[in-house]
C-alpha cells in the first residue's frame, strides 16, 4: 500500500469516526426514539475505529519509519514485555471492575473522561520513552506493540482504577434509595445479562439487574436504586429493587 494512500484512508477514516461523533452529541442524551440515531452514530464511530486498528502497523510504519533493528539487547525484552504484561493487567482491571463501574450512576461519563486522560498519559509516556530509550522504537513490530499497549492499556486501566478507588470501602458509607422511571429494558443474546435503561435527570442511563428483579420490572414503570456516594463523589448502586408503591 502506497504511503500517501494509506494516509489518505486514515485521515477517511479519522474525518468518518469525528463525524459519527457529532451525530451522537445532539441525540444521547434523548430518551424517544432519537436515541437510535446516536446508536448509528456510534456504530460509524466503532467500525471506522476498527478499519483504523486494521490499517495500524503499516500506518505506524509510514508515520515512523524504521531505523535499522540492530542487536536485540536483554533490556529492550524486558521493556518491551514488561509494557506487554501491564496491558494485560489492564485487561485483568476492566475485567474485575467493569460491573461495578455499569452501576455506578454517571459510570459512563467517568469511563470517557478518564478514558481520555489515559490516552493523553500514554502519549506522554510514548513521548518520553522515545526520549530517553528511543531504541525501543527502531523495529517497526516492536514500536506498534509499544503504541498498542501504552495507548490502549492507560486507556482502560485509569478508569477502572479511578473507579476502584471511587468505591473504596462501600460498607461504611449511608445508603440512599431514591426512584427513578424505567425508559425502557433489554439484555443481551444469550439472556445472562439484564438491562434497564432509567431516566436521570435529562439522561438516560443503563443498569445491569438480576433475573428476577428484572422481570418483576416494566417499561414506564419505577425502579429503586439504593446507593452509596463514592470517595470521589460517584455514586455506586448496592441494590435495585421493586419499589414498594409498585
Amino acid at each position: 500500500m502506497a504511503r500517501s494512500e494509506v494516509r489518505k484512508k486514515a485521515l477517511r477514516y479519522l474525518v468518518y469516526a469525528l463525524i459519527g461523533g457529532l451525530i451522537i452529541i445532539p441525540f444521547s442524551d434523548d430518551a424517544g426514539m432519537l436515541r437510535f440515531v446516536a446508536l448509528g452514530g456510534f456504530l460509524v464511530v466503532m467500525a471506522n475505529l476498527i478499519r483504523l486498528v486494521k490499517i495500524s502497523l503499516i500506518l505506524s510504519v509510514d508515520l515512523f519509519p524504521p531505523k535499522g533493528e540492530g542487536e536485540t539487547k536483554r533490556v529492550d525484552q524486558v521493556v518491551y514485555y514488561g509494557l506487554f504484561f501491564g496491558f494485560m493487567v489492564s485487561l485483568i482491571l476492566l475485567t474485575l471492575e467493569i460491573r461495578t463501574l455499569e452501576n455506578t450512576i454517571h459510570g459512563g461519563d467517568l469511563f470517557l473522561t478518564y478514558g481520555v486522560i489515559g490516552l493523553v498519559v500514554g502519549a506522554l509516556l510514548i513521548v518520553i520513552l522515545r526520549f530517553i530509550y528511543s531504541r525501543l522504537f527502531h523495529n517497526g513490530s516492536r514500536r506498534y506493540s509499544v503504541f498498542f499497549s501504552l495507548l490502549f492499556g492507560c486507556a482502560l486501566a485509569l478508569p477502572m482504577i479511578v473507579s476502584r478507588m471511587n468505591r473504596g470501602e462501600l460498607d461504611l458509607g449511608e445508603v440512599t434509595c431514591e426512584n427513578y422511571k424505567i425508559n425502557w429494558k433489554g439484555e443481551d443474546s444469550d439472556g445472562d445479562s439484564h438491562y434497564l435503561f432509567l431516566q436521570m435527570g435529562e439522561k438516560e442511563e443503563r443498569f445491569t439487574a438480576d433475573e428476577e428483579t428484572w422481570n418483576l420490572l416494566y417499561e414506564g414503570g419505577r425502579v429503586q436504586l439504593c446507593f452509596v456516594e463514592g470517595r470521589l463523589g460517584y455514586k455506586v448502586v448496592k441494590e435495585i429493587k421493586v419499589p414498594n408503591d409498585e
